[in-house]
């Protein structure tokens, strides 16, 4: 929301911020208190070296890290074998 009126991160960024995501497709960070939503493009952000994060992930969170960094058994088979 700004001013009112609901619109997407890329187009908040180009109307109000006079920027052109070069990515918007990339998901953004939530920033900030969960009472006041704030996103920020992933683009913009730099993550300094060691920085770890203190929040539990949610469910959600968790089982979707869980299905993107599991290996499939047969993928995981051939590793083994070469």
């Amino acid at each position: 929301m700004h001013e009112g009126k609901k619109m997407t991160v890329e187009q908040y960024y180009a109307q109000v911020k006079k920027y052109r995501l070069q990515y918007p497709h990339l998901p953004c960070l939530h920033l900030g208190s969960l009472q006041r939503t704030m996103y920020m493009p992933i683009e913009l952000c730099t993550v300094a070296p060691g920085q770890v994060v203190m929040r539990k992930l949610t469910e959600m969170q968790t089982r979707n890290m869980v299905r993107e960094a599991a290996t499939p058994a047969p993928v995981r088979k051939e590793k083994i074998m070469t």
